[in-house]
């Protein structure tokens, strides 16, 4: 057996703490520090350390220890942080659950980690599915929670507790629980902190939602160093200009970003000049490969100046570390941005093929991960976690390893490059999606004989979802939405490519040119009257769905994988009155 892939440097591993023993560390040495900061406020690490304390102490006193998993169920939000500072705090583990996902969504990830207490807020309990749990809301039930004890809880934490339970997409279309303990993440900052040059100076912003793996890394990161976190509303995460201005007020310095939400930022002339932005020292990329045109377009304004760029391959089962890359002008010859670097510092990978044997450099095999950020497996799947977590003997000893399904090779220089997913499953902005479980619920209409979902290549980094569906013969829909006839009556638009309309800017800012939506409303206007139109991600402003039904189309149905998305746009529909017309 070969050596595994060089790690990139040998720093030495720090010592064994636990994620909120080293918050508690700098509310103790700067009490007065501004821990996080949000529309609604901030709050001190000495405040922020004394509200937890007052919920964990009553987490403590209703059951939850080590081992208990706590559901956390709010938008991002001050008493999100608190939420989850009080559940560790308390020895128990936190299960992130976005409240913009879809009800069965949410109920699946509750019957899946069956928590005994869901803390959220009281808007959000009013729509949270059915669970055995008690409800706790944060914001009507604060000032019983202020009764409790102000100081730390005592409760040991040993590195086999769990820290974090984070669902990502089954390939059954159910939601999987990777189970994380503190071992596993508590030292997710130690191989790169040197590197990076991360202290109590920066500002971290907050842009993803709790339930993805990259808020890990934004979250902690702040507060491992006692730094500020900058909590990004929801409502301006996708709007490039006003993103900007958060951004140049809160004085961020490290801006954490998926490549195809850092391609929308791009648009904003302001952040690609960098103007009143001169804080921000550093972009860590992840999520989805990185596309060489975007660089092109960044270094080409900023040659050697600006942020530092940098790429961080993570997967929530390696509790988000594997390989780190930066990126400088001088990489852009390369015809591709999928090398990923090398593996962090305590990290070991290795190339393999399908026998699990190492396969010769240059050559394409499976990426296999090994090291303490490997997580325990998938909650209540012995059968899941058996197959992608396994113990193999490399090197003359047995590591337990996990089967990241991506496909890679090692270059002559020691990198890795990625080369794509060797399942069925892909990743669109960031977030995991499984083909199958989208043509599944693309059959489920009764219109619908068959379906098959591909991944559309646009360029420039752009990439999509197209689906394609054979009709049923004869078949319609209920009463209360258009009948579907022969197949030809129904009309795919999951781009305009094929009219030659389409160029480089995401749905979202679609409606900002007055050219291009001329352009598009005359392309529609000749195609779509009469028909059904299946509008596969369609963004939170529905831009091409209201065109559609604007032009004659017979009935739209607009799909969203984004689950913040598709409720934004599902209540635009209804807001303008198009709800008999489109369906979200």
């Amino acid at each position: 057996m070969t050596n595994p892939v060089s790690r990139d440097k040998d720093e030495e591993i720090g010592p064994w703490i636990p994620l909120h023993r080293q918050f508690e560390r700098h509310a103790e040495l700067a009490p007065q520090s501004i821990a996080i900061t949000s529309r609604h406020g901030s709050l001190s690490y000495s405040e922020l350390n004394r509200r937890a304390n007052h919920l964990a102490h009553r987490l403590i006193d209703s059951g939850v220890g080590p081992n208990v998993l706590v559901g956390l169920c709010m938008p991002a939000s001050l008493e999100l942080m608190i939420g989850m500072l009080a559940i560790l705090k308390a020895g128990g583990a936190y299960v992130p659950m976005d409240p913009g996902y879809p009800q069965a969504r949410l109920g699946q990830m509750l019957a899946v980690s069956e928590p005994p207490i869901v803390l959220t807020t009281s808007a959000v309990s009013e729509t949270l599915p059915h669970s055995t749990g008690k409800i706790l809301c944060l914001d009507t039930d604060r000032d019983r929670f202020s009764r409790e004890t102000a100081g730390n809880p005592a409760f040991e934490i040993l590195p086999d507790h769990v820290c974090y339970v984070m669902f990502t997409s089954g390939t059954t279309g159910d939601p999987n629980g990777v189970v994380v303990t503190h071992a596993n993440v508590s030292n997710l900052f130690g191989p790169v902190c040197d590197r990076l040059c991360f202290d109590s100076e920066d500002i971290w912003s907050l842009i993803h939602s709790c339930s993805f793996g990259f808020s890990v890394w934004e979250v902690w990161g702040a507060f491992v160093h006692g730094a500020t976190l900058a909590i990004v509303p929801e409502d301006i995460r996708s709007n490039p200009d006003a993103l900007v201005d958060m951004l140049k007020q809160e004085k961020v310095t490290v801006l954490s970003q998926t490549p195809s939400a850092f391609r929308q930022l791009l648009v904003s002339g302001a952040f690609r000049r960098m103007q009143g932005l001169e804080r921000l020292r550093l972009v860590a990329f992840s999520g989805e490969a990185v596309d060489t045109a975007d660089l092109c377009t960044w270094f080409g304004v900023h040659k050697a100046s600006g942020p530092r760029m940098v790429n961080t391959y993570a997967i929530t089962e390696t509790a988000g570390r594997i390989t780190i890359r930066e990126y400088h002008p001088d990489d852009l010859a390369e015809q591709t941005a999928r090398n990923v670097g090398r593996p962090v510092s305590d990290t070991d990978i290795w190339i393999l093929d399908e026998r699990m044997q190492p396969v010769p450099t240059g050559a394409v095999g499976e990426l296999v991960v090994a090291g303490p950020g490997v997580a325990c497996g998938y909650l209540q799947r012995p059968d899941l976690t058996a197959e992608r977590f396994l113990s193999l003997q490399l090197n003359g000893a047995s590591r337990r390893v996990y089967r990241t399904k991506d496909r890679a090779r090692l270059l002559e220089n020691g990198d890795i490059e990625f080369l794509g997913r060797a399942d069925n499953q892909v990743k669109i902005r960031g977030y995991r999606i499984e083909l199958g479980e989208i043509e599944d619920a693309i059959r489920a209409h009764p219109a619908v004989a068959d379906a098959a979902v591909k991944v559309g290549d646009f360029g420039s980094g752009d990439v999509r979802l197209e689906a394609y569906v054979v009709a049923q013969e004869g078949g319609s829909i209920n009463s209360d939405h258009p009948s579907v006839g022969a197949q030809d009556q129904v009309e795919i638009w999951p781009s305009l490519g094929e009219h030659q309309l389409y160029d480089d800017l995401l749905y979202d800012f679609m409606g900002t040119d007055r050219t291009r939506l001329d352009a598009y409303r005359r392309a529609f206007e000749k195609h779509v009257p009469g028909k059904v139109v299946l509008d596969v991600g369609t963004g939170k402003d529905a831009v091409l769905a209201r065109m559609c039904a604007n032009a004659g189309a017979e009935h739209v149905y607009a799909v969203e994988l984004l689950e913040d998305a598709a409720a934004a746009a599902s209540q635009l529909i209804h807001q303008l009155g198009l709800s008999d017309r489109i369906t979200v």
